[in-house]
């Protein structure tokens, strides 16, 4: 079974949804237990059940989706219309892979465990805006850069103007919400890195105190008397 999301293969077929999204969960389970914090998670797929990521995904539409003529699955299934007929209606399955894929890599990048709700809801907002992105650069794409928009009518006809796609108004606001919540992250993990260290380094401080006042001990610590010297002791004491 493929174990890297980053490699999906599109042409594989499944017999059902539910057969595709266990294949996924799978193989998240598989990468979140080689992280060691994670590894107690995996009975079931934690990210799955993150708040804010089960709304995520669109439904798929086939070949009426705006983003068809972009689509991955559908370009791989297009001979097989009866596998386009089960995909309607069901998630999306480019975004159903791009949840787990992105969120999994931030987990890794800021050095996140299952404690730090703070940053794992920033990761969840942040795969979000990543997603939402994958479909503005479809859109500009699919559309063009530019775009002829209605200004006006004119004894019956439209006026139409050439004038930039408004999806990249949208792009640059997404793409400033990334930047910020990276840099988030990053401190976060610098933090957490810094505070990992300075435990570190007083388990090191405190054991080496222990291991020092056991040298103390011992040095302090009365020889046992030689057989001449308890004699000599006895014999005085009389």
């Amino acid at each position: 079974m493929n174990t890297d999301l980053t490699t999906f293969d599109w042409n594989e077929t499944y017999a059902t949804n539910e057969e595709f999204k266990e294949t996924i969960d799978s193989i998240c389970k598989t990468v979140l237990s080689n992280l060691p914090e994670w590894s107690a998670k995996t009975l079931t797929n934690p990210i799955r059940n993150q708040p804010g990521l089960r709304e995520i995904p669109l439904l798929c539409k086939g070949t009426e989706c705006d983003y068809a003529s972009k689509c991955e699955v559908l370009n791989a299934v297009k001979d097989k219309p009866a596998e386009i007929i089960k995909l309607i209606g069901t998630t999306c399955r480019i975004e159903e892979v791009m949840i787990p894929e992105y969120f999994m890599r931030y987990l890794h990048f800021a050095n996140v465990k299952p404690t730090d709700f703070g940053d794992i809801l920033a990761i969840s907002n942040l795969v979000s805006l990543i997603v939402q992105r994958r479909r503005i650069l479809l859109d500009i794409s699919i559309h063009g850069i530019n775009e002829r928009m209605t200004v006006g009518i004119q004894q019956g006809q439209a006026i139409k103007q050439r004038t930039n796609n408004p999806s990249f108004k949208l792009l640059e606001s997404v793409n400033k919400q990334i930047a910020v919540i990276e840099g988030q992250l990053a401190t976060s993990r610098k933090d957490r890195m810094s505070l990992e260290n300075k435990n570190v380094d007083k388990l090191e401080t405190w054991l080496k105190n222990i291991q020092q006042n056991k040298d103390k001990a011992a040095k302090q610590t009365p020889k046992p008397l030689t057989i001449t010297e308890a004699n000599d002791l006895i014999t005085d004491e009389e």
